[in-house]
């Protein structure tokens, strides 16, 4: 691993590769700690990887051939996995078209599993993506659903990103009134709670 590690600071990013698919590719026992740390760890370096090197098709079937490993850690392990992978495809922009398939295929995955926090959390990544793609209708309809959910937990952070977007997409719309609404509702929610400081510049941005 220390190998693999330092082939990705050289920026070597060939040999890095082809160490850490080898570390992927081990099987993990669920009684040797130290078998899943190392492939944990070799999982989450191999994801950047794909990212520097701009291989989404990779990083796609890396995700979808990490699941079986997942049953191994914890659920809030499992969920930090998949949000960061996900994310890093989300990150590389690649404009493959197959960022909304492949956020829809790891909720329906995370639904089949019952992790309901990580089905939440990728279903507001899908809400951003609809509005980054400029499909607000499904962006409306996801973010309705998913907020009627939030608003019964304690999540409370996930639940202002969420109104934030749901504001967003209302002003999109050219629905001022609306995305107000959604605006204070989310205003008032990060009232009580810590809010990251990107989220709230993200908050003052939208109030303008």
């Amino acid at each position: 691993m220390h190998e693999a590690e330092n082939a990705l600071l050289g920026k070597d990013y060939q040999t890095a590769r082809e160490l850490l698919e080898k570390l992927v590719k081990l099987e993990a026992k669920i009684d040797d700690e130290e078998s899943i740390r190392i492939k944990e760890s070799a999982i989450l370096s191999l994801g950047k990887v794909f990212k520097e090197t701009k291989d989404a098709k990779a990083l796609a079937s890396l995700i979808k051939t990490t699941r079986p490993f997942l049953g191994l850690v914890s659920k809030a392990k499992a969920a930090k996995l998949v949000r960061t992978l996900v994310d890093l495809f989300l990150d590389m922009e690649a404009g493959t078209g197959e960022e909304v398939t492949l956020c829809q295929e790891n909720i329906e995955w995370a639904k089949s599993e019952n992790r309901t926090f990580l089905r939440q959390d990728l279903e507001a990544r899908l809400v951003a993506l609809y509005y980054d793609t400029k499909t607000y209708n499904e962006a409306l309809i996801l973010g309705s659903q998913l907020l009627k959910e939030l608003k019964k937990l304690d999540d409370k952070q996930l639940l202002v990103e969420v109104q934030l977007l749901e504001s967003k997409t209302y002003f999109a719309l050219s629905n001022i009134q609306k995305a107000r609404a959604a605006l204070t509702s989310a205003r008032t929610t990060a009232n009580g709670i810590y809010t990251p400081p990107k989220l709230q510049a993200s908050l003052d941005l939208q109030s303008g």
